[in-house]
């Protein structure tokens, strides 16, 4: 396993044309890094098949075939491990000379693609392999691709690379074809990765000021309106009346409006306002039901009535004029 490490490691870091402008040999050096030690977890993991479903595993067991390959095209003479790895490694320790061989592991990694298209890491394989082989054009494309491939930490990413090691890769590859005159421009957006909840994410993190004063309010009505409304119950207001259906509407209201702004945080909102439009919009349907419904009740308390009718006057419902209790709040009527 450790001669699979140096020969892995070789392939990668004798490719002088993968550089980037700042810190070269140290970035170089730890993308061959990452690529190796996920290359062993990737075999690893390979002869466990670890996933449920058969396509991931056969598409695992695909590319480590194609790594097992890699890892053949050692050309330096038989020598001692520990003096392998002294002093610069050179394109010369390295060779894609043989076409046969080259053909066979992009065939192998494009059939653990067809398998399972999800497997990004397979892309990446190939567009090392055909740096290697000095076709940059094609190893371009390749990287290309996989930067559109895994913008998502997947499961299958997960196997053998770690969170952090996956975008390093990704950067790495960003960044080498910058430096190539690749350009991005407009296309930004569709190789970002996407992070689940990135948003709400972010919000935790680092929020927005708007965002902070906006869940302060939030937690102030919810909590705090939540509170009053169960004081104002015991104390026996009545929501079914004006004015504690108003409050009841504007609650409920605050809640709709925070529910649509943590949907908007980690999915976002379909029908695209953002959640600031869409909490403005609740909370204004809120007050507009609550005054709506008094402007109602006042209405209501002004109309005349039929002959032998009254109102309570501690709730003012109509009640018949005999009556001596008040059939809604059941108080006594003078």
């Amino acid at each position: 396993m450790n001669l699979l490490t140096f020969i892995f490691s070789l392939f990668v870091l004798a490719t002088g044309s993968i550089t980037t402008p700042q810190d070269k040999a140290d970035s170089s050096e730890r993308f061959g890094a990452i690529i190796t030690a996920a290359a062993i977890k990737l075999q690893e993991s390979a002869s466990r098949r670890p996933f449920k479903i058969k396509a991931m595993n056969d598409s695992l067991e695909k590319t480590a075939g194609a790594l097992r390959l890699l890892a053949s095209r050692r050309q330096v003479p038989a020598q001692p491990l520990d003096m392998l790895t002294r002093g610069p490694l050179t394109p010369a320790a390295f060779s894609m000379n043989s076409v046969k061989t080259e053909k066979e592991i992009m065939q192998l990694l494009e059939e653990a693609r067809g398998i399972y298209p999800e497997n990004s890491f397979a892309v990446l394989i190939q567009a090392v392999t055909r740096n290697a082989a000095g076709d940059t054009a094609s190893a371009n494309r390749y990287f290309e691709e996989y930067l559109l491939g895994s913008r998502t930490y997947a499961d299958f990413d997960r196997e053998f690379l770690k969170w952090n090691e996956f975008h390093t890769l990704r950067r790495y590859a960003y960044e080498l074809l910058r430096t190539r005159g690749v350009n991005f421009k407009e296309r930004e957006k569709e190789i970002r990765v996407r992070v689940p909840y990135e948003q709400l994410l972010r919000y935790v993190t680092h929020p927005e000021p708007q965002d902070r004063i906006l869940n302060l309010f939030f937690v102030a009505v919810i909590f705090g309106g939540g509170v009053l409304l169960v004081l104002a119950s015991l104390a026996g207001m009545e929501f079914y009346r004006s004015l504690g259906f108003s409050l009841l509407a504007l609650y409920w209201s605050v809640w709709l409006a925070y529910g649509c702004w943590i949907y908007d945080l980690a999915f976002g909102l379909p029908w695209g306002w953002n959640r600031y439009t869409t909490a403005a919009v609740f909370l204004a349907l809120g007050i507009a039901a609550g005054l709506g419904e008094m402007l109602a009740s006042w209405r209501e308390a002004r109309r005349p009535l039929a002959e032998g009718y009254k109102r309570c006057p501690h709730c003012k419902e109509i009640i018949v004029s005999l009556s001596v209790e008040c059939f809604r709040c059941k108080k006594k009527l003078n």
